[in-house]
């Protein structure tokens, strides 16, 4: 404590310009242009007595306080004093009431100036300027908005995302002093980690938190990860508060439709029957919603003529004659069936490229062998043929084979 009294020099008042910082229950008297300065801690309980004006000032003063002066707001939900002018503690004496009540920042210091003055005589009149400094204690926890936050990445993207702060009302010493993250995967701890920004100048007073990607997220692979994030203060005994972090992968169209099978294969009888199912393929789109639909179409036909010795599978109308496509392949299904009937004699093999093409205009292929087996559905022709030359050169033979002959006869009899 310091205490100063004013002294008479040659009937003069000598004016002392000091600063003395004034413990609890203390009383300062400095004179013109003199501020004390008094230290309480919040929660100082309600009846306790911050100024005594009774005891350093002249016997028989009066006493009178200006709050009217007070620059940094509400004065009276906080302090009074009686018919003694005894200054005493008042209601809820909270850090952090005071901070909402003289609209401040949480982490703005909170400080109550006011002038007190005492008269006794003309000659006796004291003007003291006082500011009262709350000091801050440890007595709220960290304590986030929400318990679970959802974060959305769309896949091969690694932009930042914002966190929430927690809300701690305590001053920066007090308050929450660190952010990390927590996770019991450690794919998912070395795929994300935590950046921090705080106000310049003071390391513990955080502005904001962002999650970063740390490397590559493919929706395919891996849809979603857990994270907790964690608020804590920095004393020997931190409270702390855990938020709960839900990563969800977006898709993208980057992924191409895949048949199960590169080559498909079927044998059918020359005379099967229009609308018959033939074969049914099948594709797989691993995106999902409208990236991960598609649609089967058929690229392309060919036809494998009986009497081309090369036996070369030749695009175009299979059947010009008919005019119709031998296939119908259904969008949706895969189901390949027989549009018009068949001809050995025509095409022994057709083989059908299909394709599936998703949202994107991604293209997945595969081919479809169809070979079809010959029945006996030809008659027989015998052609007869007259020869105009004569003797020997007119002679004409007939060879007719003995299966042939056989059978002739045996339908005969």
């Amino acid at each position: 404590m310091f205490s100063a009294r004013i002294t008479s020099v040659f009937g003069t008042f000598l004016l002392l310009a000091l600063t003395c910082v004034v413990v609890q229950g203390t009383n300062c008297l400095c004179g013109d242009n003199c501020t004390c300065d008094i230290e309480l801690t919040e929660n100082t309980p309600a009846g306790t007595v911050i100024l005594d004006p009774n005891v350093d000032y002249p016997s028989g003063s009066t006493f009178h306080y200006s709050p009217a002066v007070l620059q940094t707001g509400p004065f009276d939900m906080f302090f009074t004093h009686g018919d003694d002018s005894v200054l005493t503690v008042s209601g809820n004496f909270d850090r952090e009431a005071m901070v909402a009540a003289l609209q401040k920042h949480a982490f703005d210091p909170v400080v109550f100036s006011f002038t007190l003055v005492a008269y006794k005589s003309v000659h006796d009149i004291f003007s003291d300027k006082y500011r009262i400094h709350i000091l801050d204690i440890d007595d709220n926890v960290p304590e986030f908005a929400i318990e679970h936050k959802v974060l959305e990445y769309f896949e091969h993207n690694s932009n930042k995302k914002p966190l929430e702060l927690a809300v701690d009302d305590d001053q920066a010493e007090n308050g929450t002093w660190q952010y990390y993250l927590e996770t019991d995967d450690p794919e998912t701890e070395a795929l994300f980690y935590l950046e921090v920004d705080t106000v310049p100048g003071n390391s513990h007073i955080f502005s904001l938190l962002q999650l970063v990607v740390n490397g590559t997220l493919d929706r395919e692979e891996r849809a979603n990860y857990s994270l907790r994030l964690v608020a804590e203060e920095g004393n020997s005994n931190p409270d702390r508060a855990v938020q709960e972090v839900s990563v969800i992968v977006l898709d993208k169209c980057d992924k191409y439709p895949t048949f199960v099978m590169t080559r498909y294969e079927a044998t059918v009888m020359e005379n099967t029957t229009v609308g018959q199912l033939i074969v049914k393929v099948e594709a797989v789109d691993l995106d999902v919603g409208s990236y991960g639909k598609f649609d089967y179409e058929i690229d392309r036909l060919c036809a494998v003529n009986p009497l081309d010795p090369q036996q070369t599978c030749v695009s175009g109308d299979i059947y010009p004659t008919d005019g119709s496509k031998p296939f119908t392949l259904d969008a949706e299904s895969g189901e390949l069936t027989l549009n018009s009937e068949l001809d050995y004699e025509t095409a022994t093999r057709i083989i059908v490229d299909i394709k599936a093409v998703d949202g994107c205009d991604k293209t997945g292929t595969t081919i479809v062998t169809i070979n079809i087996v010959n029945i006996n559905d030809e008659k027989p022709e015998i052609s007869t043929s007259i020869n105009t030359d004569s003797g020997d050169n007119a002679r004409v033979s007939y060879t007719i084979p003995m299966l042939f002959l056989l059978v002739i006869l045996t339908l005969i009899f």
